[in-house]
């Protein structure tokens, strides 16, 4: 049975287990769309939850591996919770009820808080909306679904509280990684693939988000310089990556760093809401308390679009610009 939709494009329509499946034949000329059909609903493809995933996350591969993993475990998460059905039948009421699973504790887990919930349901609409691209749906359940915006944070470590991350960790190696973070306002992943190739007497050369990379300059800047000296002389000489330990040995796998820096935040008593990421807005915080353009600050911290650093920093408020201007005197 054939059927074609407003886009214009025709499909084979099966009943499985019941419930009618639309199987994209990916053209609008009938008569190539007559002459797939045999071919298509021999592959015996059924168009799944877990099938669109795997699509999904073959076609993000240039993304962050950060990014696709986290992506990844929400959607294996919500099939689990509503069960490896046809992608199909997910319907407006399965998106508020996993909404409300999420946002409920029970026995089994705690309650999500809403920037959690919204970062699980912007993966799943992006999966969905890939599908309906791909012509493997017709169309998205997100149609009339509202995902909660992300809220900014709006923590960020002061000068005492730096002095006491540094006085809690013992390893000096340890303590230059926490300062070239608070330095640059580096993000994990760039700090992870940073290579000493890609130092020279003026630029940093990250590895930034998505891939793209980013220059952050070090010409004026002593203390990253000398921050980096020493990294350079506690290490092997038999190295690639900064961050390596004593022998050379690189750090960057199992997410050792925010490890590292979680355990730390820990001892120095800080709030369990705290994580590595506060080390990056502490930077781009302090950078505006002492009246640096939002313009340069964006462009620092390596985002798209000033309005992205404007939508996270934008609480600051100006009678704070007087406060830590001795900011990492440290």
């Amino acid at each position: 049975m054939f059927k074609r939709k407003r886009d214009g494009i025709w499909y084979a329509i099966i009943h499985q287990d019941g419930n009618r499946v639309f199987r994209s034949l990916k053209t609008r000329d009938e008569v190539i769309a007559r002459s797939r059909e045999d071919e298509l609903l021999n592959l015996g493809k059924i168009i799944t939850l877990s099938f669109i995933k795997d699509e999904w996350l073959e076609s993000i591969k240039n993304k962050s591996a950060r990014y696709r993993h986290d992506a990844s475990c929400f959607i294996d998460q919500f099939i689990k919770w509503h069960g490896d059905c046809i992608a199909e039948t997910i319907v407006h009421m399965d998106l508020v009820n996993y909404k409300h699973y999420l946002q409920t504790e029970t026995q089994d887990k705690k309650a999500y808080k809403n920037n959690s919930v919204g970062f699980h349901f912007r993966c799943i609409k992006a999966m969905f909306n890939y599908s309906v691209r791909a012509d493997y749906l017709i169309k998205s359940p997100f149609r009339n679904f509202k995902i909660d915006k992300v809220e900014s944070r709006k923590e960020f470590l002061t000068r005492t509280q730096i002095q006491d991350l540094f006085s809690v960790e013992k390893d000096e190696l340890n303590r230059l990684f926490i300062e070239f973070m608070l330095r640059t306002g580096c993000r994990v992943n760039e700090l992870s693939q940073l290579r000493f190739s890609d130092i020279d007497d003026q630029f940093i050369n990250f590895i930034g988000a998505k891939g793209k990379p980013r220059q952050f300059p070090i010409l004026r800047n002593k203390e990253i310089k000398e921050a980096l000296n020493k990294i350079d002389k506690l290490q092997n000489k038999n190295r690639d990556y900064v961050l390596s330990n004593r022998d050379g040995f690189w750090l960057g796998r199992h997410d050792w760093l925010s490890k590292m820096v979680k355990k730390n935040m820990n001892k120095a008593g800080f709030p369990k809401s705290f994580c590595t990421h506060l080390l990056r807005a502490t930077f781009a915080t302090q950078l505006i308390y002492r009246g640096e353009n939002m313009a340069i600050v964006s462009k620092l911290l390596g985002h798209g679009s000033i309005q992205t650093t404007e939508r996270h920093y934008a609480h600051i408020e100006p009678k704070y610009i007087q406060i830590n201007t001795n900011y990492l005197n440290i």
